[in-house]
């Protein structure tokens, strides 16, 4: 296993101007199966200066359609990895590189996780989810999203001292040296949608005990949580006082409006769920460029500036990786690595490690 980061050195890393590149391991050539393309990026981005690696989730699904967010497992990595983590995450580390992973709030019924701990989740007698997870109607989608997951039963992990959290935090920061929580609103209040709906519209907010978790977490750590709340949708000042209560960085997204304003922040483009940001400022009839806004973004008061792959290469709509509500033609688009090596690919790193330099974004060691 490669040295870890100490949860104190990324909270302080969090806290210095920092830059990342957002790009989706299996979406990697081959989907990453030896993990060889995934250290090549690895060069590369430390050639362009970058020092953190923000990954989607890398559980295994049994699709590749599927969202990564619908992994069978939260506590297995998924078949590209082949064994190798190890040595890619050690690779990663003498380049200087640390990873960022993402973990999904809710878990899919046909997981591991239902299947070996039902206790923990609330199902009818027949196993299927007594009310589904998903968000009321957004600006992605007039009647809401259905994600279709179950709820937690809450109760019973407070019963058992959360202690199903508690090993799937520590699996995660055994991966990763920071980790993002997908949905983090969702530790405060979610939206529960009752079975048979067919859509996410008929819901209601129903609390949940994210204070109590994340407490039961902090002491089990020898300094602040290295997490990145995911506090976009309904927030509430209940979700940033719980977001700010253990000194958790939030995040903007250009595209949905959010100047940043927050030093101890991370700011995006867009993410995966959003429109490439050249297909975003074509729908809107602008004549900016895409890198326009990420110099926007590397010079706004936000720590930490997160670019996907696809907003750095410019690329259009095509290669938008989901659309949020549906359920076909997601998660398809694929990096080709062979770019890296070409003139483009070393103009590209070039012209990355300026802006960060330029913007006073390189990343110091502690």
């Amino acid at each position: 296993m490669a040295e870890k980061v100490t949860p104190l050195a990324v909270h302080q890393l969090f806290h210095g101007r920092g830059a990342g590149v957002l790009l989706h391991l299996s979406s990697l050539p081959d989907r990453g199966r030896g993990l060889d393309h995934a250290k090549r990026f690895a060069d590369w981005l430390a050639s362009a200066g970058v020092k953190w690696w923000q990954m989607l989730p890398v559980g295994p699904v049994p699709n590749p359609s599927w969202s990564p967010y619908s992994a069978m497992s939260s506590f297995r990595l998924g078949e590209f990895v082949n064994g190798d983590w190890d040595s890619f995450r050690s690779y990663c580390a003498s380049l200087g590189i640390k990873l960022f992973g993402d973990l999904p709030i809710f878990v899919p019924v046909e997981s591991e996780d239902v299947r070996n701990n039902p206790q923990l989740f609330r199902l009818q007698a027949d196993g299927t989810p007594e009310v589904s997870t998903g968000v009321p109607p957004d600006n992605f989608s007039p009647t809401g999203q259905m994600w279709g997951h179950p709820h937690y039963a809450w109760e019973q992990h407070r019963k058992e001292n959360f202690a199903w959290w508690l090993k799937r935090f520590a699996y995660h920061l055994e991966l990763f040296d920071a980790v993002r929580i997908d949905h983090f609103i969702g530790f405060h209040h979610a939206w529960e949608i009752q079975a048979g709906e067919a859509t996410a519209v008929n819901g209601i907010w129903q609390a949940a005990p994210g204070h109590d978790l994340l407490q039961a977490l902090a002491g089990k750590m020898a300094g602040p949580l290295p997490l990145v709340a995911e506090d976009l949708g309904h927030i509430t000042p209940d979700v940033v006082a719980l977001r700010d209560n253990f000194g958790l960085p939030g995040m903007y997204v250009l595209q949905a409006g959010h100047e940043p304003a927050l030093e101890n922040s991370f700011a995006y483009t867009g993410t995966h769920d959003n429109d490439t940001m050249a297909g975003w400022l074509l729908r809107r009839g602008l004549s900016d460029r895409p890198w326009s806004w990420i110099e926007k973004l590397f010079k706004s008061v936000s720590n930490n500036a997160i670019v996907p792959m696809q907003d750095l290469l410019e690329l259009d709509s095509t290669a938008r990786m989901n659309v949020p509500g549906t359920k076909d033609g997601n998660w398809n688009w694929h990096f080709d690595a062979d770019l890296l090596a070409s003139s483009d690919g070393v103009e590209l790193a070039a012209r990355l490690r300026d802006l960060v330099a330029d913007t006073d974004r390189q990343q110091h060691d502690t």
